[in-house]
């Protein structure tokens, strides 16, 4: 079978989003907000399936993962990354949604959402020493190239959250 009709099938099988609408939710910050939108689209989230990491401050953190899912048309994993506090669980926001190529072949993702991000959001003049910050409203974005042990990504936050180095 053709790769690319494959590809094509499951992207018309996933409920979709585009990039301004999860710039949107990363705004909202707080998970049962947030987890009643993406069912009410049809996305399934699956829970942490590693123990909860310690920050200081009394915090940890872990992530609720969509795996696939089609942004602006474009197949990828979603991570959304929750932060809490340890003593009291029912103190929780989303701190950043990390989205990433679904498969490792996807060699071209990232120029994919580059073009999405130059054309939906204001790609901002200096450049991040980690990659290439692109802003909409409160919500900033990091993009990020991948290496050779890791993947390229794209890091949505609320605007104070990422910072030009």
């Amino acid at each position: 079978m053709d790769k690319n009709a494959n590809a094509g099938d499951q992207m018309r099988k996933q409920p979709a989003l585009t990039l301004v609408e999860l710039a949107e939710f990363v705004i909202i910050r707080y998970p049962d907000v947030i987890f009643a939108e993406f069912a009410e689209r049809g996305f399934a989230l699956t829970p942490p399936t590693e123990p909860w990491r310690l920050l200081s401050g009394g915090l940890e953190y872990n992530h609720y993962v969509v795996d696939p899912v089609s942004v602006d048309e474009i197949i990828s994993t979603l991570l959304v990354e929750i932060t809490r506090t340890r003593d009291r669980h029912d103190e929780s926001w989303v701190n950043n949604f990390d989205l990433r190529p679904s498969n490792p072949t996807q060699l071209d993702w990232i120029e994919k959402v580059r073009d999405v991000l130059a054309r939906d959001f204001k790609r901002e003049t200096a450049s991040s020493v980690s990659g290439e910050v692109f802003t909409r409203g409160m919500t900033r974005g990091l993009l990020v190239r991948g290496s050779a042990t890791e993947s390229a990504r794209l890091l949505l936050t609320t605007q104070n959250k990422i910072r030009n180095r």
